[in-house]
Formats: C-alpha cells, structure tokens, sequence
C-alpha cells in the first residue's frame, strides 16, 4: 500500500501535561511508509513573559521594600554593595511582577534632588507610581523611599 502525502504535516493532540502525542505522515510522496504515531516527551520548561506593573501606591511600594529588602540584602560589604543590591533588588521586583529601575546617584543627588548622604558614584533605584517617582536606597538593613519628581 502506498501513503500519498503532499505536504509534509504533523498533528499533535495534548493528551497530558507531561507528553504529546503526534501522528506523523510519511515525508516523502509515493512513500510506502505506514503514518506513525509517537509519544513526544516535554523536555524543557517554557517561560511565559509577564508585562510589569507600577506599584499601586507608596504603601504598597513601602510594604514591599518592608518584606524584601531585609532578606535580600547581605550585611557583609565584601560579598555585596550599592549597585549588586540595586540589580538584585530590580530582578526581585520583576519577579513579583513590579516595574523598578536601577538608578545611579552621583554625590547624593538624583535629577538635583538629595536622596543620600552618600558621596560619590552610588547605585539605587527608581519607582514610578501613577505620575510621580521615588528613590529607594538600598543601605544594608533599611531602606529608605525618597519623592524625586513627576512624570509630566
């Protein structure tokens, strides 16, 4: 018996979560190759980008760095410092879903306005909520949460 096959198809039905089952038509025409059916087994993990939100207010942003920050950040200065723990903290938001920027502040100031007494190259990060930004310093143990300026 002969398969006729014109283009070359696969159809797979998801039977579980954990395999999928395929019928697969012979490739080439005139084939006299039977169709098969095959058990396609998941062999990696798909990774679903969510869009990230502002937070929805500054005591949600301040209950946030309350939770976070004291577990993230390592007292010990040789393992970590300002800009380690301003990326880290940026990658623990986005991992919750919340949109937060890493911020460079030069001689305590962003944008003109004084947030830390800092002096010198320093690293922290921005938070937008609605029409206004905020400074959080990331200082081993605390944090602080400076108004910068508005959006518009």
């Amino acid at each position: 018996m002969k398969y006729r096959t014109l283009l070359p198809v696969t159809l797979a039905v998801t039977l579980s979560a954990l395999a999928t089952w395929a019928f697969v038509p012979p490739v080439a025409v005139g084939s006299t190759a039977p169709p098969q059916i095959i058990r396609i087994e998941t062999v990696r993990e798909t990774v679903v980008f969510k869009p990230l939100s502002e937070f929805p207010s500054k005591e949600a942003l301040e209950s946030w760095c309350q939770e976070n920050i004291a577990v993230l950040m390592c007292d010990d200065p040789d393992k970590a410092d300002c800009d380690d723990y301003a990326e880290y903290l940026q990658r623990k938001a986005a991992e919750d879903g919340y949109l937060l920027s890493v911020c460079p502040v030069m001689d305590g100031k962003v944008y003109g306005v004084k947030v830390t007494d800092v002096p010198g190259a320093h690293m922290g990060n921005l938070a937008m909520i609605g029409n206004e930004i905020y400074y959080i310093e990331p200082q081993p143990g605390e944090y602080q949460i400076v108004f910068v300026t508005y959006r518009d």
